[in-house]
């Protein structure tokens, strides 16, 4: 792979799904045993990403991080930043990234041969975003896509048909990227369509797997995609 290092937003209140969370970070839900981010560690670690920087907004945090990439073997760097928005947390990691990472949100774990196919499909100026059938009704970013180019960006909008498709993470980013960010609003939809108006190009791949979720009715099928990440860690020799 191209690209090796990953960040990873661990932060946040976890308001909107606070019935479970009570306001800790949607990354620290336990699902049989292990908080939601040690699934998203270990997707990247069969992705073959050798590096992962994780943020946080508390420092109580740091201990159970270190854990959960011993467990799995891969190095990590634990940044602790202000809780202003997961865009914002490139940003404030700019000083320890990579030209090239990818980007994820700590509790939305993906599809290790999504991530791989990604890595191949952008180029090296580009960035690159997953697109999915549905989405969380909390945040529907669509997208209109020729020929795995993306077009256009709409937040709050229903996709309709084949060419339009919702915008989540796993994202593929690049210093250039985030080199814009404090020059614009920090949500992601604002911030990749002003990189868009300035003659960049964004690739879009579609995802196989559950997008991220914001409400806790919405748990289910990430749990579902867990199980199968489960499984082709356990076909991988990893030990879970």
């Amino acid at each position: 792979m191209l690209t090796n290092v990953a960040l990873v937003a661990a932060g946040g209140l976890g308001t909107r799904a606070a019935d479970i969370t009570r306001h800790s970070p949607k990354a620290f839900i336990n699902y049989k045993g292990k908080p939601l981010v040690f699934y998203v560690a270990l997707s990247l670690k069969l992705a073959d990403v050798k590096q992962l920087i994780i943020s946080i907004n508390d420092i109580k945090y740091e201990r159970v991080l270190e854990t959960i990439c011993s467990e799995l073997d891969i190095n990590a760097k634990v940044r602790l930043v202000e809780c202003k928005g997961a865009t914002y947390v490139p940003y404030q990691c700019r000083n320890c990234l990579p030209e090239r990472f990818f980007y994820l949100f700590g509790n939305s774990p993906s599809n290790p041969s999504h991530l791989v196919g990604l890595d191949r499909l952008v180029g090296n100026s580009e960035l690159g975003v997953s697109l999915f059938a549905e989405c969380s009704s909390a945040r529907p970013r669509k997208v209109r896509v020729e020929n795995s180019k993306v077009m256009a960006i709409n937040f709050g909008e229903k996709a309709n048909g084949d060419s339009e498709l919702y915008l989540n993470t796993p994202l593929l980013l690049t210093k250039h990227y985030v080199d814009l960010l404090p020059q614009s609003n920090f949500y992601l939809e604002s911030t990749l369509k002003s990189f868009l108006k300035c003659d960049n190009v964004i690739r879009g791949k579609v995802a196989d797997f559950t997008p991220e979720f914001n409400y806790s009715y919405e748990l289910p099928r990430m749990y579902n995609f867990i199980d199968k990440l489960v499984l082709l860690g356990k076909e991988k020799g990893i030990d879970l």
